[in-house]
């Protein structure tokens, strides 16, 4: 048995040695070997452990003993730090050299350095193949790249590397001699990760090879090193492939750990001969899952756990569709980056159009239990999102509110997150509407309160009358008894009188501020339906003036939600008649036309009043992106057809079509004479042509990736361009030269815009951010963040005060560049689809935006613009005036309640801050002043209302009770009670003086 035992060869990390017993002969071996030795470029590309390495030996021997010339180059030993084109590119034909054995016929470094002057690091490569290599050897050469991920940690782009790959494969048709070569790259990515440029890439002319775990018909080398140490080899190789999937490092593993467990037995009984499942069900148990991170050796569990979590943005979207697939068994496979992620980590794997677990070692190490834990450490909000996932997704109790939604929602702008934790959050934020909407409810409840108390007047006034009748009846009957008695009557009754029209003023004046509150409440979900409550309270208030001035606080308080309604209205006209989405949009130079371009392979123009005026069409796929001339008399677009169409901006009749340098166009912008313009590409360069020639100028390699904007500084000097490399780049018009590259976008770039006096640059990136730029130094001046979605588009306003920025989020905020720090900027809401671009009127007053929901909108942007006062720290949930109008108290998240003065109209600032009244822990909800402008109440997060003393801003009273969350609280007009409301539309009356609870009017069920 020992004997046997020795002759076993289960290697564990690493490659296998070429004379190893275990080695597992798999199809990939026969597909490699046959693809290579015909010619043709091959890639394996896979995950970690897979027996790429072992592959790669084996199937160099086999082609060495055919006569095959094979050299090796591991990028691993090139190195990453400090490694410039240079270094990398002569460390590639160092590798080449020494594997073919060329040192003693060629000096290769003086070789290097003779045609360094004359040549590109990449050129000196396909130089020294073309002259040395296919000179020097006669046979087929097979160059074999292993490790070919590390090209993505390098700080400079490789495309050009495997373009030359390609270039090699083309030649074969001029050159025979390149029939003798072919290329072999393995490694840990995918071909999209190691070429962006899809016009060069060598990947679809080449062959992948599919590495598949070891199949039960492939494995006898395996079970030969079990003979004689088990009675059933194939039985004991069924039970661990039953538990690795055929994994071919847990397989060797296991095979490795039976042989030894059985070999160390001191004294082997005829049970040891025989390792049942259950025996080895044990052995995985307690050498391989149980404390598994201590006995990873060599690692492979790490290796995947480390990828798994390496990048922390991606993290909780690869855990969350892992933990699908646990719950589920198996999920659809669609080819998403996050999908692929996986299956690199060699967790998972396809198989007929699904992906599942790989094996049940990975299932039992990676269980449910370690991705909650895992989630539990990277969730701000852990706790109470594994309650809410164990409620079924029903206790509403667990969702986010207040300053916890707020601190989530802002924390999930830099995270790809699951499905389920985008469903969280969003039941979150509808569960924070519905208590807006309890809000309503509430007031609703203290308008019928306030009915009811006009009914009660009216039956005041009834009286008074029927007072003033019996004291005219009791006055004819003794008017003997002399004037004194009648005057009295009629001065009580009189009295009486003032008191009835006075009661339904007041009555009046808070109908009219309750409607102005309806119409803050609702400016955010329903812009339309705040202007018409607004709209509502300034005729109440209108009605009011005539008899009598209205009360400061009544006044101020209608008049600031009314310019805030109209403020807020900013939709001036909708323009439909697209097919698809609307990628582009531009106002013409004089602001009478509009021009609009679609994936529907149309251009629309329009008038400033929603006409359709002209269709334009000539394009035969989607049209990116569309301009106008200075002049405003020529209209330029481009698409995914490859060609720049110029149109007569007047006529829609087409001039000219230029053919593009890319069959895929981004977008094409006008230089400010009007002569030159610039079209982007989706291969990364920027083309230049004469417009008056038609001729092209010059083509700028700019960037490895997609460029997808470009645009002329107003002088016409410079150029910037936008790129998916997540760089801008600034070049010299006069001969394409770069003059500097700005970075600090974490993502994508998506447009960039110059100011009117071109000393600044705005750009818009998928990183949610809006960055502005100082061209001369290249520094970020500003970063403006809000967006919960990727930003498309960005633009200024003619002044360059004003930037506008389009988003995924379906909104588009503007950005007042003069504004203090910290001071949000005002949203347009009213696309329901992506927004794609925006373009402001040449007056700044008008704001196109197109959309994906197949439609331009038309924005008005002349408005009253708001005051701003800052003092507290965390957003602001209610402000009220005092009935003398001279005060405002405001309440916040930050725990506070500020008491201000309202200063003169001219003053600046407009408000004063007397006093913070701190006592609340966490959110205060709302504020009210009691009838005399004494005392303050609020309510807290905590459950509590306190009662504080306006003048010296000391805490009288703190209420407490059995209530839901409050909401809302209100006095009585003499002071003596008050009201307040929950979440749930409650009502609470409160004895003041006693400090007692009077009574509770239930809340509306359901």
């Amino acid at each position: 048995m020992m004997d046997s035992v020795s002759r076993s060869s289960y290697h564990v990390g690493g490659s296998l040695p070429i004379h190893a017993t275990s080695y597992v002969t798999r199809k990939a071996d026969t597909e490699f070997f046959e693809a290579l030795k015909a010619g043709e470029f091959c890639y394996v590309l896979n995950s970690r452990q897979m027996g790429k390495s072992s592959l790669r030996v084996r199937t160099m021997q086999r082609l060495q003993a055919d006569k095959v010339t094979c050299a090796f180059v591991d990028l691993t030993g090139i190195g990453k730090q400090g490694v410039t084109p240079e270094k990398w590119y002569s460390g590639l034909v160092s590798a080449l050299v020494s594997s073919c054995q060329l040192s003693t016929k060629v000096n290769w470094r003086q070789w290097w350095r003779s045609q360094q002057e004359y040549s590109s690091p990449v050129q000196r490569l396909h130089l020294f193949i073309d002259e040395i290599l296919l000179t020097e050897i006669s046979s087929k050469i097979v160059i074999f790249i292993d490790e070919i991920d590390r090209v993505l940690s390098q700080d400079f782009s490789l495309d050009d590397f495997f373009a030359l790959i390609r270039f090699f494969y083309n030649r074969r048709v001029d050159n025979p001699a390149y029939h003798r070569l072919t290329f072999a790259l393995l490694g840990v990515a995918t071909p999209s990760d190691l070429i962006t440029d899809k016009t060069q890439t060598p990947f679809n002319i080449g062959r992948a090879i599919a590495l598949q775990g070891f199949q039960p018909h492939e494995v006898q080398p395996l079970v030969t090193g079990l003979q004689g140490i088990v009675s059933d080899p194939q039985a004991a190789i069924a039970t661990i492939l039953d538990w690795t999937g055929g994994q071919p490092f847990l397989t060797q593993k296991l095979c490795q750990l039976v042989v030894q467990r059985i070999r160390n037995e001191e004294q082997p009984t005829p049970d040891s001969q025989i390792p049942t499942p259950q025996w080895i069900d044990h052995l995985v148990h307690t050498q391989i899952i149980r404390n598994w991170e201590a006995q990873d050796e060599p690692e492979h569990l790490k290796t995947i756990r480390d990828r798994l979590l390496r990048n922390p943005q991606k993290v909780g979207q690869l855990l969350g569709l892992y933990q699908q697939m646990l719950q589920q068994g198996t999920v659809k496979a669609d080819g998403s980056p996050e999908q692929t992620e996986l299956r690199l980590s060699g967790l998972v794997v396809q198989q007929h159009g699904m992906l599942r677990v790989y094996n049940r070692i990975y299932q039992q190490v990676f269980d449910l239990a370690w991705v909650e834990k895992q989630l539990s450490k990277l969730r701000p909000y852990s706790e109470a999102f594994n309650a809410w996932v164990a409620s079924n997704w029903q206790d509403e109790s667990r969702l986010l509110r207040g300053e916890a939604l707020q601190d989530a929602l802002t924390w999930a702008k830099h995270q790809h997150l699951s499905d389920l934790d985008y469903r969280f959050l969003a039941t979150s934020q509808d569960l924070e509407k519905r208590v807006v909407q309890h809000r309503l409810a509430v007031k609703e409840e203290e308008s019928q309160i306030l009915a009811t108390a006009n009914e009660t007047l009216n039956l005041a006034e009834q009286k008074a009358r029927d007072e003033l009748e019996k004291a005219k009846r009791a006055a004819k009957k003794i008017i003997g008894m002399g004037s004194i008695i009648l005057t009295t009557s009629l001065a009580v009754a009189g009295i009486v009188s003032w008191q009835v029209r006075q009661a339904q003023r007041e009555l009046a004046e808070t109908n009219t501020v309750l409607s102005s509150v309806y119409s803050q409440i609702s400016s955010n979900s329903s812009p339309f339906e705040s202007l018409l409550q607004a709209l509502k309270a300034g005729h109440q208030l209108q009605t009011l003036q005539q008899e009598h001035p209205a009360k400061p606080v009544v006044y101020t308080q209608v008049v600031s939600t009314l310019q805030e309604a109209i403020y807020n209205i900013r939709e001036y006209n909708l323009f439909s008649g697209h097919n698809d989405r609307v990628l582009s949009v531009r106002f013409s130079p004089n602001g009478n036309r509009l021009a609009s371009a679609s994936a529907d392979k149309t251009i629309k123009l329009w008038d400033a009043n929603g006409t359709l005026l002209k269709t334009l069409k000539g394009h035969r796929n989607a049209v990116w992106s569309v301009n106008f001339s200075p002049d405003g008399k020529l209209l330029a677009s481009t698409g995914n057809d490859g060609t720049i169409k110029v149109w007569n901006a007047e006529t829609g009749t087409l001039i000219k079509s230029l053919q593009g340098h890319n069959p895929m166009l981004a977008s094409v912008s006008f230089s400010p004479n009007g002569k030159v313009l610039s079209v982007t590409s989706w291969n990364g360069t920027i083309a230049l042509f004469d417009l008056e020639q038609g001729k092209l100028l010059r083509i700028i390699q700019a960037h490895p990736d997609i460029a997808g904007d470009s645009s002329f500084s107003p002088d016409g000097k410079l150029l910037a361009s936008a790129s998916f490399d997540k760089t801008i780049k600034l070049w010299r018009v006069e001969d394409g030269k770069a003059v500097q590259t700005l970075t600090g976008h974490r993502d994508r770039l998506t447009r960039i815009s110059f100011s009117p006096d071109g000393k600044t640059l705005v750009s818009a990136s998928f990183d949610k951010t809006v960055k502005l730029w100082n061209v001369e130094t290249g520094e970020v001046l500003k970063t403006f963040e809000g967006h919960s979605a990727p930003v498309r588009s960005v633009s200024f306003n003619s002044t360059g005060r004003v930037l506008a920025s389009a988003s995924e989020d379906g909104t588009i905020k503007l950005w007042d560049l003069l504004a203090e720090e910290d001071i949000e900027p005002q949203t347009l809401k009213g696309h329901t689809g992506h927004v794609s671009d925006v373009a402001f009127s040449p007056d700044g007053k008008l704001l196109a935006s197109a959309s994906a929901d197949h439609t331009v909108r038309l924005w008005n942007l002349a408005g009253i613009e708001p005051r701003v006062v800052e003092g507290h720290q965390g957003r602001i949930w209610s402000t009220k005036f005092s009935p003398s109008g001279k005060l405002l108290a405001s309440s916040s998240a930050d725990g506070a309640v500020k008491l201000w003065r309202v200063e003169d109209e001219s003053s600046t600032p407009p408000l004063t801050l007397l006093r913070t009244l701190m006592g609340h822990q966490g959110n205060v909800w709302n504020v009210s002043f009691s009838s005399d402008s004494q005392t303050i109440a609020s309510v807290g997060e905590e459950g509590s209302i306190k009662l504080w003393d306006a003048n010296t801003g000391k805490l009288l009273t703190t209420l407490t009770g059995q209530h839901d969350r409050l909401a809302r609280v209100s006095f009585s007009p003499d002071n003596k009670l008050l009201a307040s409301a929950d979440a749930n539309g409650t009502v609470n009356l409160w004895n003041v003086a006693q400090k007692s609870l009077l009574r509770t009017h239930p809340g509306r069920q359901g």
